[in-house]
């Protein structure tokens, strides 16, 4: 099934809380672009379309854009979340891009998708590289980073949580060492 970014939309009202609905159900972690810290749907539209303007950004973020991934019969598998630029906090922790599968379409290959996607995305946006981060004990993330030409720079404590930092260069597509991207 082909499956392409979208831009959050009232259209996909219903096809959105019920993804956000299982994200709840699953008992794991929801992503925090799925809500913003709203309650109801308008809401959380709004916080994303006032986010990528720079408008109303929460602390320790920064201007970010939010897209979803759909299917051509108007279904929703994921969501991801490209930061404009980097803060202390994204830069240690956060990184530039942040994504999440629904729990049933998990390991499927969305996620790798998604990430590549975003990665095409950023491009767009004048990003030449960018940060993408994951706990060190979420191995099935850390695949799809690394499918993604990820490269390890290090690893960083937050909130009793060992976060990984991999770097993925925009220019080439291809893996550089940390001390190699910044030389670009």
């Amino acid at each position: 099934m082909e499956v392409f970014l979208i831009e959050p939309s009232s259209a996909y009202e219903s096809a959105f809380m019920d993804m956000l609905k299982e994200f709840k159900d699953s008992g794991g972690p929801i992503p925090f672009v799925m809500h913003f810290g709203k309650n109801n749907f308008q809401d959380i539209l709004q916080a994303a379309i006032d986010n990528a303007s720079g408008k109303n950004v929460t602390e320790n973020m920064e201007p970010s854009t939010t897209w979803w991934l759909a299917d051509e019969s108007a279904n929703l598998y994921g969501i991801v979340n490209i930061r404009h630029r980097l803060n202390t906090y994204l830069e240690n922790y956060g990184g530039h891009i942040g994504y999440g599968i629904r729990p049933s379409e998990r390991n499927k290959g969305y996620a790798k998708k998604l990430l590549s996607l975003a990665l095409q995305k950023s491009k767009a946006m004048g990003l030449k590289r960018v940060l993408v981060t994951c706990e060190k004990r979420n191995l099935a993330s850390e695949k799809v980073i690394k499918a993604n030409s990820g490269f390890l720079e290090d690893e960083r404590v937050y909130n009793g949580m060992t976060m990984r930092r991999y770097w993925i260069n925009l220019d080439d597509g291809t893996s550089h060492s940390y001390s190699e991207l910044i030389r670009r």
